[in-house]
């Protein structure tokens, strides 16, 4: 009988030994993501700091996807996916909201905005969220191993798109029309020395030099013809009613709305008529404090009617943004939509207005007489206000 042959020790096989593992959650590199697109968003609330609403937004949905991916790094039930999977889904849905038609229900994201890296980088964070999650859902309840290589590797990946993200929330451009100069006008500096102006006590615009009895009367009888039409307006659901919609809202706190279809119709300087309106904004408060007049886009300032001479004087907007119904621009469903960024340009797909003249009568006590241009809510009642009237507009 033949012996077997035993093998030397050094000789005995080894199982190979495995690679270290990780015993992390079912939705570990979903979690990751999540907390990228979160802090890229609470990153946003800096430069959205002066619209309430938008800002209020960036921090429940920011708080939101920190506080999903911290129990998602070692969750394994299902319906912890299915959260994470709705708020992803939520984010993404309304970044393309608000990129395409802007979020109407929340001042400061209620007109379109160009993408830029740092909104692009939350949106593919929270789209790569949603995508991880909905795979692990399907695959079922056994959680996957992964090499702590490849989860190092994740997390490295995700670290760099969020630190982009991040850093470039300080340069973000958040569209405001004071990013374009004097609340995104073109224009002198007035004609007439400054008056301070409140219609409670009255329409007295004597004593201006270089202005004739005739224009005075003429000047005086618009404010009190705009004070009469004003109440109207005065409800802003009214004005939508109407057919005006709101076009962006500024740091000083005055948002513009238009209708866009008065600009070509028959009615100029009329009261009952008026093309665009301002409102100052509180929160969600929204109180008229000015009727605007505007002609059609092109028109040219000689040709704009001044029944007040210089005190009369109109302005330049150049940074209006139209979206047309039906790509014709025909229809009385166009709407001004958005302003320009920096570099003059709009966001697709609306398109650049050519510029529009556009006179102001404040229904409210003014600095600067009752036709100025300065639209800031500061620099209307500032005491020093007007000894800036006739050289800075805007605040």
């Amino acid at each position: 009988m033949t012996t077997p042959v035993m093998a030397e020790p050094d000789e005995i096989a080894t199982p190979t030994e495995a690679p270290p593992t990780s015993e992390a959650g079912r939705f570990v590199m979903a979690a990751m993501t999540s907390l990228g697109a979160g802090a890229i968003h609470l990153a946003a609330i800096g430069p959205h700091a002066d619209d309430p609403a938008a800002a209020g937004t960036f921090a429940v949905l920011g708080l939101a996807q920190l506080g999903w991916g911290a129990a998602a790094l070692t969750a394994r039930r299902s319906w912890v996916g299915v959260v994470g999977l709705v708020l992803s889904l939520g984010a993404v849905g309304g970044w393309v909201l608000a990129k395409t038609r802007g979020i109407g229900f929340i001042t400061g994201l209620d007109h379109v905005e160009r993408m830029q890296q740092a909104d692009v980088a939350a949106a593919v964070l929270a789209a790569a969220t949603a995508v991880i999650v909905a795979r692990r859902l399907l695959v079922g309840a056994e959680v996957p191993v992964r090499s702590r290589r490849s989860l190092v590797s994740w997390g490295v990946l995700v670290a760099v798109i969020s630190a982009l993200g991040v850093g470039s929330t300080s340069g973000h451009h958040h569209v405001h029309a004071h990013d374009l100069g004097p609340i995104g006008h073109s224009h002198g500096a007035d004609l007439v020395p400054p008056l301070a102006y409140d219609p409670t006590k009255g329409v007295d615009l004597s004593g201006i030099p270089g202005i004739t009895a005739k224009e005075q009367a003429a000047a005086e009888g618009l404010v009190r013809s705009s004070l009469r039409g004003a109440p109207r307006f005065a409800d802003a659901r009214a004005a939508r009613a109407a057919g005006f919609r709101p076009v962006a809202t500024v740091s000083s706190g005055t948002e513009r709305w238009i209708r866009w279809p008065a600009l070509t119709d028959a009615h100029q300087l009329d009261p009952n008529h008026p093309e665009a309106l301002l409102y100052d904004v509180v929160g969600t408060k929204r109180t008229l404090v000015a009727l605007e007049y505007l002609l059609a886009p092109g028109s040219s300032l000689d040709a704009a009617p001044v029944p007040g001479g210089a005190l009369t004087a109109w302005q330049t907007l150049d940074d209006l943004c139209l979206r047309r119904s039906g790509g014709k621009g025909t229809g009385v469903d166009d709407v001004v939509d958005g302003v320009t960024s920096v570099d003059g340009t709009c966001a697709p797909p609306t398109t650049e207005v050519d510029p529009v003249p556009a006179l102001h009568v404040w229904v409210v006590p003014h600095a600067c007489g009752p036709f100025s241009s300065i639209e800031s809510t500061e620099a209307r009642s500032a005491a020093g206000a007007a000894l800036a009237c006739g050289t800075e507009h805007g605040g």
